[in-house]
């Protein structure tokens, strides 16, 4: 028996959600870099599941899966977002390449929360940033 299709666009859809439910199908697939690099900042917080949506979500029922979004990430204990790509192929900031100089972490409620600055990605007023086409952030 031959593994999952591999395709530089990976996601889970009926013809490969059997296949893919296999333990280990996903070493024998093609992943973006920035879910390639997600995977190893979970074994770093010793995480052993991962959350990617577009391997998570049955691509035909996307829209009702998506509604429910909100008690994933409520049941999260760490929320990855790659949220200065444009897409999914330039890897996570601290995992293969450095972080940006500037951070600015704020905690609350027993909560940080650490984000790169918002100026290497949008303008002062958001104009034109890819985070307004992304509804989860």
């Amino acid at each position: 028996m031959s593994g999952p299709k591999t395709t530089p666009d990976t996601k889970t859809v009926r013809r490969n959600l059997e296949a893919f439910q296999v333990p280990g199908a996903l070493l024998e697939v093609h992943l973006p870099r920035t879910v390639k690099e997600a995977m190893v900042a979970c074994a770093q917080l010793e995480q052993r599941y991962l959350w990617v949506d577009r391997l998570c979500i049955l691509q035909a029922d996307k829209t009702n899966q998506i509604c429910t979004m909100d008690k994933i990430c409520l049941s999260a204990q760490h929320v990855i977002i790659a949220y200065g790509s444009e897409n999914m192929h330039p890897g996570l900031s601290g995992v293969s390449r450095p972080r940006p100089q500037t951070q600015m972490s704020v905690s609350f409620a027993g909560l940080a929360v650490t984000s790169e600055g918002f100026d290497d990605f949008c303008d002062s007023e958001f104009k034109g940033c890819i985070r307004q086409e992304r509804g989860w952030t």
